[in-house]
Formats: C-alpha cells, sequence, structure tokens
C-alpha cells in the first residue's frame, strides 16, 4: 500500500464554507497579527484583567517601558562598553533610554526584616 493511498490531503480552511458553518462564533481581530506576539501577549492580559478593570480594581496599561523594543542588561562595564561599540556601527536606530535604577535594588514594598526573632542564647551560651 502506498502512502498516498493512507493520507489523503484535504485542503481545508477556516474561510470554506463547511468549517465556517461548523463553528461557533469566531472573532478575527484583524489589527492584532498573528505574527506580533507581543500584541497577542498584551491583549492576553487585557482580557486576563478584564473584569478587574471594569470594576475599578486595577488599572490596565497598554503598554510598557520594555514593550516589544529589545532590552540589554549589561552586568559589568566591559558589557556596556560592547552594547556603545556596537551602537556606533549600527547607527541612530540603536540609541536607548535606560528605564531602570543604576544597580540592583529591593522594590519599596518588599519587606527585608525578617519577622521571626533572632535566636537568643540560653544559659549554656548556645
Amino acid at each position: 500500500m502506498k502512502s498516498t493511498e493512507i493520507i489523503v490531503e484535504n485542503n481545508t480552511t477556516p474561510h470554506s464554507d463547511g468549517v465556517k458553518r461548523s463553528l461557533p462564533k469566531i472573532l478575527v481581530f484583524p489589527n492584532l497579527t498573528n505574527q506580533d506576539a507581543y500584541l497577542q501577549y498584551r491583549f492576553g492580559l487585557a482580557m486576563a484583567s478584564a473584569g478587574a478593570v471594569a470594576k475599578g480594581e486595577v488599572k490596565y496599561q497598554k503598554t510598557n517601558e520594555f514593550g516589544e523594543q529589545l532590552v540589554v542588561v549589561p552586568q559589568t562595564q566591559a558589557e556596556e562598553d560592547i552594547v556603545n561599540l556596537a551602537r556606533k556601527i549600527y547607527g541612530d536606530e540603536a540609541n536607548y533610554k535606560v528605564v531602570s535604577s543604576p544597580q540592583s535594588e529591593e522594590a519599596t514594598d518588599v519587606i527585608n526584616v525578617s519577622p521571626v526573632a533572632k535566636r537568643k542564647k540560653n544559659k549554656y551560651g548556645v
């Protein structure tokens, strides 16, 4: 038996009437392309937070500082020098802006003191 006898290809796309009729309501968003994963991600966040936003519990931001842009985190001055050299080679499109603090810091809402009391020595010094 040949593989062509077993495998039957059917050129069924969502545009054919049979497929469109067999599926429930399909929503297509022409401005949210499948090639842009970031737009899909942001719209997914909008759907996930829609109920809380409608109640006024949270605010939704359509974009943020990181967005779809290239993000580089140079750990040393040597790495930052490499980035700057690459910028000179690449040209004006490689301009950047700093969106964080110069050093890694704990967030202001983080409790960085242990709630557990410090251990006290007993009468034997242990």
